[in-house]
């Protein structure tokens, strides 16, 4: 279950939420959680890093779609080493 999934429960129970794709987005982990007060768009793209997302003007889209008034939620992730990729340092 994403962050997205999760958080949509902290505003009024999330029960009565709808869950659907993000149209302008290719990407199917791209979700939007509506809520009667609440429109909430999951736009994480994995094995992204900030620089990634920022170079590849995600972050652009982003902010180009806020209103006034509109927050951004951010959570990163530390990516750890494995046995496959020793070199992933967090």
């Amino acid at each position: 279950m994403g962050w997205g999934q999760r958080l949509i429960h902290f505003f009024h129970g999330g029960y009565h939420a709808i869950e659907k794709e993000l149209e302008t987005c290719p990407y199917p982990q791209a979700r939007i959680y509506e809520t009667d007060t609440l429109h909430l768009q999951n736009r994480a793209i994995g094995g992204r890093s900030s620089r990634s997302f920022i170079e590849e003007g995600k972050w652009d889209n982003v902010l180009t779609s806020l209103a006034q008034d509109q927050f951004v939620f951010c959570s990163s992730v530390i990516m750890m080493s494995t046995s496959k990729s020793p070199t992933k340092i967090c």
